[in-house]
């Protein structure tokens, strides 16, 4: 797993990130208020995001080949486990 993987998921948590606040955007357009709390799903991207970092960091200090076991990624497109 590379920096690409890494790239990916932190991408994808920022997708996330980015949908939370466009529906609270919308919220606030349409509705005058929020309709739900959008904080919660913002911290948990804003936590992945971190994870994600700190994971790549780890991988690269550990070797690339060291890094699926460590941090328990399946690397066959199945579940990890």
């Amino acid at each position: 797993m590379g920096a690409e993987f890494y790239a990916l998921k932190i991408r994808n948590a920022i997708a996330d990130k980015e949908f939370a606040i466009a529906s609270a955007n919308h919220d606030l357009a349409k509705f005058g208020e929020w309709r739900g709390d959008y904080s919660i799903p913002i911290a948990e991207a804003n936590r992945e995001i971190s994870n994600l970092f700190h994971q790549m960091a780890g991988a690269a200090s550990v070797g690339e080949k060291d890094a699926p076991s460590r941090y328990n990624i399946c690397t066959d497109g199945g579940e990890g486990g």
